[in-house]
């Protein structure tokens, strides 16, 4: 059962499209990426796919799945790379994804025509957001404070993520979500404890603690650096 979270979170931030996005070719429906649009976006008899997960992205939303609050997954920025699944990572794959998610949860049916490789092909070229750069000396400081508190060995390679599950001091084992568009993703953790990418960073009851990259000794200075940083990914 999937239920709203009483007073959830759901905070709006807006991002500008950087020039290196690509270009997802919809107009012929009949490509793999096209065909993807058009099942993401279908609702038979329950909800689409885009009704949490607009243009790919999330809905900023806390849910309460089965007892345990769980912040919706953003899609965006290479999917594929991501895998396996789920905050916990027991889903393997796009046609174990909707099974659980979509008609388990969800309550909906599979539409016609359904083909997960279509999906798969829509999604893992949605590009992640960005934020425009404004002060480029904070940003390269917020990369050398990024990597000397340890954040690179779990947010690494071109997902800016890391195979396995983590306790990073919540009390669960939990998937390393990619960084790809952060700055554009509050609210933030698996239970959208944080509100800002600053909270998070200095939280010790939102994944602040050293388990987490060690951050709450970071002067000001190199907390805003950080964030600066984090907020161009």
């Amino acid at each position: 059962m999937i239920e709203a979270t009483p007073g959830g979170k759901h905070l709006a931030t807006t991002a500008n499209a950087p020039s290196e996005w690509r270009t997802i070719d919809l107009a012929d429906e009949n490509t793999l990426e096209g065909k993807g649009h058009g099942l993401f976006h279908v609702a038979p008899k329950s909800v689409a796919c885009a009704s949490c997960h607009p243009e790919g992205g999330d809905d900023g939303r806390v849910w309460l799945i089965n007892g345990k609050s769980r912040r919706t997954m953003n899609l965006t920025g290479g999917l594929l790379d991501t895998a396996p699944f789920h905050w916990t990572g027991d889903l393997n794959n796009m046609s174990a994804l909707l099974g659980d998610t979509f008609v388990g949860k969800m309550g909906g049916t599979l539409p016609g025509g359904y083909d997960p490789n279509a999906l798969e092909a829509f999604l893992h070229k949605v590009p992640a957001a960005k934020l425009t750069v404004v002060d480029r000396e904070a940003v390269t400081k917020g990369h050398d404070v990024f990597v000397a508190s340890g954040c690179a060995g779990c947010h690494a390679g071109p997902a800016l993520t890391a195979p396995g599950n983590f306790d990073v001091g919540t009390g669960e084992s939990l998937q390393v979500p990619s960084l790809r568009g952060v700055g554009s993703r509050a609210p933030y953790m698996h239970n959208g404890c944080a509100g800002t990418l600053k909270e998070r960073l200095t939280s010790d009851s939102c994944g602040g603690g050293r388990q987490h990259g060690n951050t709450r000794s970071l002067a000001d200075s190199d907390l805003d650096s950080l964030v600066a940083y984090l907020n161009t990914l």
